[in-house]
């Protein structure tokens, strides 16, 4: 067993940006060991936070690593483990899809294992270097060696030739490498800077040789890699025929550098995985060896970590680093298709307490010596129970789970029996069988044993604390079963029915089941499974008759008032179910199944206090039933309560792990808490057990067209559409991708299909509409987007009415604040809508004492604004990148800025918010009415939403009105249509009066709607040449999202393109098929595919600069750049834009003249046209605008902060004395 080791200091871990992504894109976990501290390291992706996962546990020494997807080969200091994982496929634990638990161990003793391997037949294989032989395990000794180097004399406990990497092919050790080829112990140490030798274990001689310290030899795609550590290399030796013996090898091909002593190797796909260790100071096998001169000619150090290589380019690609605790490390591993692993060690009390059992294996059980024979074959099933309920719950509603509650349970679950009471040691199978048809009505056949035991049933009825059937008048107890007394007719027939019932044959079940009961009225067997027959295909109004009839023969059944419940549910009969279920309560008050759906039908109702307790009864009677535990989290979903509600999620699939609804609603929580990986992982969870199930391909869907990848998304709608295309209004979403996808087939009949769609929404046809911000990608009436606005915000008040009666925020009128010390430069002129840029705001007299009613906990500063920002965004976001160096430039004499961000998430965005704000919040946890108290508390006069209909907001937060002023600004380009939200920060080149009518809130005009912060810019040099741009022709450009392209724009880019030879239209690289799209709308335009240059992603320096290769951005019609505008405008690019008829399609405008460029703001589409080829033809005329760019940046307003910090705050206090009265 591992020794217990003293605990270390945790390292840190820290990779490349990609490193997340491309683990995930990959779906791949990576393993690695480290002798050094003990550990094996399991690295993967935490699908909740996103960042990466690693887990830890320790085993003495380890060292050698084999891994599979199920399984691990690790060797530590004395013994050899096998690692199994105990998890199903689509069974979480804790978080973790792969749980590795140390289930056989080899005691080898300290023979110095290094490499490990698994041959054909699943022995492991290993390399002993204290034995400098390969060896494999044995029964009864510490080893089995079965092949050594040729050069070593003897098999002896002295490490001669240090022999440490061992290459698999075809299943058998095929090339192991060595330090030297040295027969005197420690001699290796002398040759450690070329002595190196690779051998060709079956030819039995050496292969390569003049290496310096070789490491990990593995063959892959038909090359014999590894590591030349010494001399920090990573390259191969080409294999003509791995198969066969090396006939005049090549020498060592170096493929990458390894900035560290390069130990460990595994392959995936296209990429090699090679682990790094920094030398041990003082250490002589590591000193004097070409690596240290390698890394001081490239100034560098050598790392601990990880390199992931191309192996096409030999790049390094991908990169983790380890700081801290661990500075070496052994050997690596790939995990295929595993998101995030964890494994038990010998540490901690896991290994003792968490118990897994194989399925139970069948026994026979002595039958009565009256009967002869064991009941066992006739009286079970094969492990089922068929009249059980599915062990899943159906058809869970995404917005509204109380809408539906009774769905989250497990109707008619079988519950488990009681003991029964045994009186012979011979009758244990017997009487638990009888006892379970009095009780729990099974299926059972009259077999003779049976028809036995029901006929000296008397004895068992007075020992039975629970058996009890009602005796009609004159019939004896054993007349229940006249059939099996009266002949085989009856009982054979039975046994027929219960066979087709087995096999799911219900309409041949029933129907023997009748002619049963045409013999035998009273067959309370037949009864009650002909009722489930009838409820298994739907059939709930018959199977009601039976399952009466079978209640009056044995009312005290509680189980038959269970199964009943099921069907009158069905019938709607809300009230019979319900007593129905508390009869079965009463007849057995541990019955946790009826506790369970009496609770659904309760939440059903609302009732949410009392179906709590419910499902609280239920699982105190039984812990592990999942159904309860998932679905009293359901219940604190619905209040709010969503960690909470996580916790008991997590709960019951850690009980039943393939639960789907559990996975569900987690992906809900998820989904919106903006925990994306977590949402996707847990909706295609749910796929993997229910693939029909609609609810998960929809939301799929949706957050892969949110992260752009639409192929996918479309996928998913797809199978909606298949699976239930009314109530998802379908369609809309698929007319809707396929736009994004620069579809345009049918382009105006699909737009008046989307226009209808909305309307179907609005006439109650349909609960889920597109969201409110793709009404502004393409043509929609304003009045249609202030009737969609209107319509979601009526939904969140009337959600949020009766908290926000609980809360009952109130809020002074009399409240006078003036600004401290100096006058304000600027401030609205109050019910104008405009800028009076002259006016003075000056202190009148003293400042007033606070007041505030009651609901506020917490006194103010009689003399500044509370302000608070409200967004998911505090992070690299399009918003976030903006806004981040905002809230240090407000003037803090006069105002006090707090920020809540409403997602779980931080970076060096966020760093940079929460150090610019006086106080920075997470609210993403709390309820809607924790977070609205919280805000109220913190005093906040006016809370400006940055995020409007977008992902993560949290307008229930402000359906609560938890500030006396609130308004939305930036985020959202249109009205949001909610009494919540008073005011809107607008400018005159965002609303024209058309616009400005179609908004509920009141317009605060500010001299300029948008700003930036200080952006980065790469300065290396870049060539047009690199990106397959024309030296010499003109480079149009627009790096836009793709769904703001619509023909209409697209038309004059073409004809553009055609008047100004030699120019080309540079967009951002998407799907192929998007680009394939384009380039068929481009041919039959009449313009050469080829002249349109789709550009790949760059980091955000370099994409700044890239700008600089661009002659002009052609801005989109129908949705106007925002970010990207910016951005190409700081680098120098001019914009060219065409306001219309919304305020999404106005933006580009807004910023031109926040940039000054005010004569780059086109009236119509043929100005547009003619203004883009006037300039791409006039060179001069497009120098002079860059140079206004280049030269005046820093005093435009787009990049003045500290003055719109200014004018934002004046339009702080004329909202504020405008609620004030």
């Amino acid at each position: 067993m591992p020794n217990a080791q003293c605990p270390m200091p945790q390292p840190t871990i820290i990779s490349d940006r990609e490193f997340i992504p491309w683990l995930e894109q990959q779906q791949i976990s990576l393993a690695f060991t480290t002798y050094q501290t003990h550990w094996l390291c399991l690295i993967g992706v935490n699908p909740e936070s996103g960042k990466i996962s690693a887990f830890q546990r320790q085993f003495n020494r380890a060292m050698g690593l084999h891994c599979t997807s199920e399984r691990l080969y690790l060797s530590s200091k004395y013994q050899l483990w096998q690692l199994d994982n105990v998890l199903s496929p689509g069974q979480i634990h804790q978080g973790y899809d792969k749980l590795y638990i140390p289930r056989i161990g080899y005691t080898t003793g300290d023979l110095d294992v290094h490499d490990v391997g698994i041959d054909k037949s699943g022995q492991p294989i290993f390399i002993s270097s204290l034995l400098n032989c390969l060896a494999t395990t044995s029964d009864r000794n510490s080893c089995q060696p079965i092949w050594k180097p040729p050069f070593i004399s003897k098999i002896i406990n002295e490490d001669r030739c240090h022999l440490n990497g061992l290459a698999m092919a075809d299943g058998q050790p095929r090339y192991v490498t060595a330090c030297s080829r040295s027969d005197i112990v420690d001699g290796w140490r002398d040759r450690r800077e070329n002595g190196g030798v690779v051998i060709d274990v079956l030819a039995n001689e050496i292969i390569l040789d003049g290496l310096s310290m070789p490491h990990s030899p593995r063959v892959y795609r038909n090359k014999l890699w590894l590591l030349n550590s010494g001399k920090g290399e990573f390259g191969y030796i080409e294999l003509a025929n791995p198969k066969s013996k090396i006939q005049n090898p090549k020498s060592f091909q170096p493929v990458a550098f390894c900035p560290g002593y390069a130990r460990g190797l595994a392959f995936w796909e296209n990429y090699a995985i090679i682990g790094l260790s920094k030398p041990r100071g003082g250490d002589r096998s590591f000193s004097g060896l070409a690596l240290e001169e390698k890394l001081a000619a490239k100034d560098a150090e050598p790392r601990c970590g990880l390199l992931v290589i191309d192996l096409n380019t030999g790049a390094t690609v991908h990169w983790l680093r380890i700081e801290g605790a661990i500075t070496e490390l052994y050997d690596v591993g790939v995990l295929p298709g595993v998101r995030r692993p964890m494994a038990l060690g010998f540490k901690t009390p896991e290994i003792e307490q968490l118990i897994t059992l194989d399925a139970i294996a069948p026994i026979s059980v002595s039958a009565p010596t009256s009967a002869g024979a064991s009941l066992s074959n006739s009286t079970t099933n094969k492990g089922k129970d068929i009249i059980q309920a599915p062990q899943s719950c159906a058809d869970l509603s995404i917005r509204s789970p109380k809408k539906d509650p009774s769905l989250l349970s497990a109707e008619g679950l079988a519950v488990s029996p009681p003991e029964p009471i045994i009186r012979k040691e011979k009758e244990i199978g017997d009487i638990l069988k009888f006892n379970l048809m009095l009780r729990y009505p099974y299926i059972f056949s009259a077999t003779p044993q049976l028809v036995e035991l029901a006929s000296n049933s008397e004895g068992i009825f007075k020992t039975s604390r629970q058996s009890s059937v009602k005796k009609l008048p004159g019939q004896s107890t054993n007349s229940l079963f006249q059939g099996a007394t009266n002949g085989n007719a009856a009982r054979q027939i039975l046994n027929r029915a219960v066979n087709c019932h087995q096999q799911q044959k219900f309409q041949e079940a029933i129907a023997l089941y009748r002619r049963v009961l045409s013999l035998e009225a009273n067959n309370i067997i037949a009864l009650t499974n002909l009722g489930k027959c009838l409820q298994m295909l739907g059939r709930h109004e018959e199977a009601i008759v039976p399952l009466r009839q079978a209640i009056k023969l044995n009312p005290k059944a509680a189980q038959l008032h269970f199964y009943l419940s099921k069907s009158l549910k069905q019938q709607g009969n809300l009230e019979a179910v319900e007593s129905c279920l508390r009869e079965a309560i009463r007849l057995q008050p541990d019955f946790w199944g009826a506790y369970n759906n009496l609770g659904t039908l309760l939440q059903e109702r609302e009732n949410l206090e009392e179906a709590s307790q419910c499902y609280e009864t239920a699982i105190s009677y039984n812990p592990n039933f999942a159904e309860a535990r998932a679905n009293l989290a359901t219940v604190w979903q619905l209040q709010g309560e969503l960690e909470r509600a996580k916790e008991g999620f997590n709960r019951a699939l850690q009980i039943q792990p393939n639960y789907a609804p559990a996975h569900l609603n987690l992906a809900n929580i998820y989904k919106q808490e903006g925990r994306l990986p977590g949402a996707v992982s847990h909706y295609q969870q749910v796929i993997s057990l229910e693939p029909k199930r609609a609810e998960a391909h929809f939301n799929l869907g949706e957050i892969f067209e949110y992260q752009g990848s639409i192929e996918v998304a479309l996928k998913h709608y797809r199978q909606v559409q298949q699976l239930d295309p009314d109530t998802y209004n379908i369609d809309a979403y698929i007319d809707y991708i396929r736009l994004k996808l620069c579809d345009w087939e049918n382009y105006e009949a699909r737009i008046e299909k989307l226009r209808r769609s909305l309307h179907k929404y609005l006439n109650q046809e349909t609960s889920i509409a597109l969201s409110l911000l793709s009404l502004s990608a393409f043509p929609v009436s304003l009045e249609l987007h202030r009737q969609m606005a209107e319509s979601q915000a009526n939904n969140i008040s009337q959600r949020m009415a009766a908290t926000k009666e609980r809360c009952n925020f109130q809020y002074s009128s009399d409240r006078r604040l003036t600004p401290k010390g100096a006058a304000m430069q600027t401030k609205p002129e109050a019910g104008s809508g405009k800028q009076v840029s002259d006016r003075r705001l000056t202190p009148k007299g003293a400042a007033m004492q606070t007041k505030l009613e009651a609901g506020s906990e917490q006194k103010l500063s009689s003399q500044k604004l509370r302000v608070g920002y409200m967004s998911p965004d505090f992070r690299a976001h399009a918003v976030g990148k903006i806004v981040c160096e905002l809230f240090e430039n407000h003037d803090r004499s006069a105002f006090e800025i707090y920020c809540y961000s409403t997602v779980d998430y931080n970076d060096e965005i966020t760093d940079r918010v929460r150090a610019g704000c006086n106080r920075f919040l997470n609210i993403s946890a709390m309820t809607a009415e924790k977070a609205a108290r919280q805000i109220r508390a913190d005093g906040i006069d006016i809370l400006i939403d940055l995020a409007g209909y977008t992902i993560g907001n949290r307008l229930e937060v402000l359906a609560l009105q938890p500030a006396p002023v609130q308004a939305q600004f930036l985020g959202y380009p249109d009205t949001m249509g909610a009494d919540f939200i008073q005011y809107a920060l607008v400018d005159e080149w965002l609303m024209n009066p058309e616009i400005a009518t179609s908004y509920k809130e009141e317009l605060i005009y500010l001299p300029h709607a948008f700003f930036t912060s200080s952006m980065e810019i790469s300065d290396s040099k870049l060539e047009r040449s690199q990106f397959g741009l024309p030296e010499d022709g003109t480079v149009f450009c627009c790096f836009n999202s793709h769904y703001k392209i619509n023909p209409e724009v697209f038309d004059v880019w073409m004809r553009v393109l055609q008047q100004v030879p030699n120019s080309v239209l540079w967009l951002s690289q998407a799907s192929e098929q998007l680009m394939a799209n384009l380039r068929r709308e481009a041919r039959t335009r009449g313009v050469e595919a080829s002249r349109l240059v789709f550009a790949q992603k760059l980091p955000e320096p370099s994409y700044l600069a890239r700008y600089r290769l661009a002659d002009l951005f052609l801005d989109t019609f129908i949705y106007n750049a925002g970010s990207t505008a910016i951005s190409a405008l700081r680098a120098g690019c001019p914009v060219l834009t065409r306001p219309g008829k919304t305020n999404a399609s106005r933006m580009g405008a807004s910023i031109c003249a926040a940039a000054e460029l005010e004569s780059l703001i086109c009236a119509s589409n043929a100005e547009y046209e003619e203004r883009a080829i006037y300039l791409a033809t006039h060179p001069e005329e497009l120098t002079k605008l860059r140079r206004h760019l280049t030269e005046n940046w820093q005093r435009l307003p787009l990049f003045d902060l500290p003055t719109f910090a200014r004018s934002l705050e004046a339009a702080f206090w004329q909202m504020w004395e405008k609620s004030i009265g």
